[in-house]
C-alpha cells in the first residue's frame, strides 16, 4: 500500500492513503470479538502482519510514531 502525500500540521504527522474497507483492527475485533480475542492463532496472526509492516517500515528509513489497534488498517 502506498500513500499519496504526507504533510505537517503544527506538530501532527499526516499521510493521505486510499480508503480501507473494513476499518482498523480495533473496529473489526469489538464487532466480532465484544468480549475480548480468547484464540492466541488470531491474535498472534495480526502481531506477525504488524511487525512485518514494520519491518519493511524500518527497512525502508521510515518510522511509525503510534503503534496501537485503532491505527492498524484492514481492506477486504
Amino acid at each position: 500500500m502506498s500513500y499519496y502525500v504526507s504533510f505537517i500540521d503544527a506538530s501532527d504527522l499526516w499521510l493521505v492513503m486510499p480508503l480501507l474497507q473494513c476499518g482498523s483492527i480495533v473496529d473489526i475485533i469489538n464487532m466480532k470479538y465484544p468480549t475480548g480475542v480468547k484464540n492466541e492463532v488470531i491474535l498472534a496472526s495480526i502481531l506477525k502482519e504488524v511487525l512485518k509492516g514494520l519491518n519493511y517500515f524500518h527497512n525502508e528509513g521510515r518510522i511509525h510514531r503510534d503503534i496501537k489497534a485503532g491505527n492498524v488498517l484492514m481492506d477486504n
